[in-house]
């Protein structure tokens, strides 16, 4: 397996790094994903809630894209906030077995979706203008919901044989997906194709993935989280080659990061941090 810097990564140039400049932001309380406007940036936290249950600690934070938080609690009395997309100034977060949205300018709650069967939903991502993807990771369905009709179906169901689903991630032509088998200890990279539904495999690690993101370029980039919490972020080329990055930070089971044109956001979950690593 290659290594290559956070520079290639972000940047896709053909040029030796020179470092990374780690911003470290401190004061979330378990946090879980990062969604993005062009002025902000926002920060699902869990919070004071290890049973996951309907707890009402769990909260949004409003950063500005330097990574100063400028609320704390932008969206308060929430229960287990995991994944959030924005769509048409609406600030969409699976919670539990809900579906909720909120608009951004006023905090408005404008959707509240439950999801028949769902205990604890893993994941979102934009289909269209109006229409989202939801992953729920323990019966293995991707649903489509209609935002307009608030309604949903099933978009493609992931064999149970291929491990728990866990994160999904959509570009033109395909849905990626992460799978974790705890009997054979892997993870698993998908490929699903938007029309046929044919599943593929594109790489198999020895550690869970907690996290992946597309990038302009074609490539995925992969978060793995082995024994005793170590962190590990991968980079996957067009053509199914496999890169270690090194980023020189101790991450402890980040979830859902955000990729962007400056900057890598992570969610350092255990120890309550974001971690903005610029490329220099």
């Amino acid at each position: 397996m290659k290594k290559i810097s956070a520079f290639f990564c972000l940047c896709f140039l053909m040029l030796q790094a020179q470092g990374n400049r780690v911003v470290s932001i401190e004061g979330f309380s378990t946090p879980q994903a990062i969604a993005m406007t062009n002025l902000s940036v926002f920060v699902s936290n869990m919070g004071d809630n290890p049973n996951l249950t309907k707890s009402g600690s769990g909260f949004i934070s409003k950063l500005d894209k330097t990574g100063k938080i400028i609320d704390l609690q932008f969206i308060a009395n929430l229960n287990v906030p995991k994944s959030m997309t924005i769509l048409d100034n609406i600030l969409y977060v699976v919670d539990m077995n809900m579906l909720k949205g909120f608009n951004l300018a006023t905090k408005r709650q404008v959707l509240n979706l439950p999801i028949s069967g769902a205990n604890m939903l893993n994941d979102i991502a934009i289909r269209d203008s109006n229409s989202l993807l939801v992953a729920d990771g323990e019966t293995g369905l991707v649903l489509l919901v209609d935002l307009k009709k608030k309604s949903y179906y099933t978009f493609v169901a992931i064999d149970n044989t291929l491990g728990s689903l866990q994160n999904i991630a959509l570009d033109k032509k395909a849905l990626y997906a992460s799978t974790f088998d705890k009997d054979q200890k892997k993870g698993r990279l998908l490929r699903i194709n938007l029309e046929t539904k044919e599943v593929s495999i594109i790489h198999e690690f020895a550690e869970k993935i907690c996290g992946i993101a597309l990038t302009n370029h074609g490539g995925i980039i992969v978060a793995t989280e082995g024994h005793k919490n170590a962190t590990k972020l991968y980079k996957i080329s067009t053509n199914a080659k496999v890169y270690a990055i090194d980023i020189d930070e101790d991450l402890q089971a980040p979830a859902k990061f955000l990729l962007d044109k400056q900057a890598l956001w992570i969610p350092d979950t255990l120890n309550n941090k974001v971690q903005k690593i610029i490329p220099e």
